[in-house]
């Protein structure tokens, strides 16, 4: 992926983030509606209602349910932001080890089609993610393959390979699960889930 498609990915998710505003905003606004009435009902107390068929309950679940469509969008929104700083940093200098295999989960995420939930990520293409030396890129493929929180990893190793022509050679990468990868970190808004490493788990 260039860097131009990055930029291209940014600005798509920059407008994806206005339009949840605006949508933020629109539910604000019924929300604000939605208490009116409730207090306007409360302030009724000479309607005799049985318990049973008591209108506040309905409206009370209206209100329950708009706010929680309003958390439900700003969470939406949150995510959307540090994704967009996630794919924003791709390239640049990572200082932690944490940083380092978050941006790699981000470019595999973002190498992946709708073709294959599977995608290779080679010692060179780590280079490019994170700016480190080509053993360390190694380094990382060996352990995040080996390390079982990562579920989404899996070691693809070098070997040759026969086909009807003769042998293909394979690189030794990092076989990522995007599917595996998107599910384990839903919860986050980020690709990231090391951020409970111990004070060892860095470079």
């Amino acid at each position: 992926m260039t860097r131009e498609d990055l930029e291209d990915e940014v600005e798509a998710l920059r407008e994806h983030t206005r339009r949840l505003d605006d949508r933020i905003g629109e539910l604000d606004r019924k929300n604000a509606l939605v208490i009116a009435s409730v207090r306007a009902l409360v302030s009724s107390a000479d309607v005799e209602v049985g318990e049973d068929d008591d209108p506040l309950v309905a409206m009370r679940e209206a209100a329950t349910q708009v706010n929680d469509d309003f958390e439900d969008v700003q969470t939406a929104v949150s995510a959307h932001g540090e994704q967009l700083s996630a794919i924003a940093d791709v390239g640049g200098k990572k200082t932690s080890k944490d940083e380092k295999i978050t941006a790699i989960a981000t470019f595999a995420m973002r190498k992946s089609d709708s073709n294959s939930s599977k995608v290779l990520v080679d010692a060179g293409e780590i280079q490019g993610c994170v700016d480190c030396s080509r053993r360390y890129a190694y380094d990382l493929i060996d352990d995040l393959a080996e390390d079982d929180r990562a579920e989404w990893a899996s070691l693809q190793k070098a070997e040759s390979v026969p086909t009807h022509k003769g042998h293909r050679e394979k690189k030794k990468a990092l076989r990522v699960d995007v599917d595996v990868l998107r599910e384990s970190s839903q919860d986050q808004g980020v690709v990231n889930k090391f951020t409970t490493r111990s004070p060892t788990g860095g470079v």
